[in-house]
């Protein structure tokens, strides 16, 4: 889509506990600028499912979703 409309820069909303995944896949396919911009999730329950289930979505991103 980026190359389409000819983009050069991004900004990626996120999650914290999503960034480093989102950083990851995003560098690998879009070579241009890139602006993240994380957010807080809720509370302390939904802030600990989010940081074990992205722990395990980095190593699946890493292992097994090697392309774009």
């Amino acid at each position: 889509m980026a190359a389409q409309s000819h983009w050069n820069r991004l900004l990626v909303v996120t999650s914290i506990p999503q960034t480093t995944r989102a950083r990851f896949r995003f560098d690998r396919c879009y070579h241009g600028a890139i602006l993240f911009d994380p957010v807080i999730p809720g509370g302390m329950g939904e802030w600990l499912y989010n940081l074990a289930y992205e722990w395990a979505a980095l190593a699946k991103a890493l292992v097994l979703q090697r392309g774009c």
